[in-house]
């Protein structure tokens, strides 16, 4: 009787760890269309206390600090890729408002700008494209 109850809590336990991972795939894809965490509870037809609960116990941080945190790594994503990327647009596909709405939050929750996250990713575009040219001119080198 215990193997079977110890089967079955792990399979639970699987189960749940899996429902968790979902969420954050579905938040990841989707965080467009997801402002707050009731938006995603029910994108993934739970309520907000089950959602919670398996944030919590499967990424140690409540599900509001997961929104956040997914909200930055995809700000932060759209602009190293273009660096040229509108505030406007950022703000639109990661589910604020607006400009207003990208400023403030970036601001409140991570204690940076748009204007500091563009700056580091020209950075690193600059720094890339300046070792991209000294490996070609060393080509260069090799094929005169």
């Amino acid at each position: 009787m215990e193997t079977e109850s110890g089967n079955w809590e792990k399979k639970r336990e699987e189960l749940n760890k899996l429902k968790a991972e979902q969420a954050l795939q579905v938040l990841a894809s989707e965080i467009e269309s997801i402002r707050y965490v009731k938006d995603w509870a029910d994108k993934m037809d739970y309520k907000q206390a089950v959602l919670n609960e398996l944030t919590k116990r499967y990424f140690g941080i409540n599900s509001k600090q997961v929104l956040k945190e997914v909200r930055y790594n995809k700000i932060c994503e759209l602009i190293e890729d273009d660096p040229n990327i509108t505030s406007y647009s950022v703000a639109a596909s990661t589910g604020l408002n607006d400009e207003q709405g990208l400023f403030k939050f970036l601001k409140r929750h991570f204690d940076t700008t748009y204007s500091e996250i563009r700056y580091e990713a020209l950075l690193r575009h600059f720094r890339l494209l300046r070792k991209q040219s000294k490996m070609d001119s060393s080509i260069k080198k090799w094929l005169e």
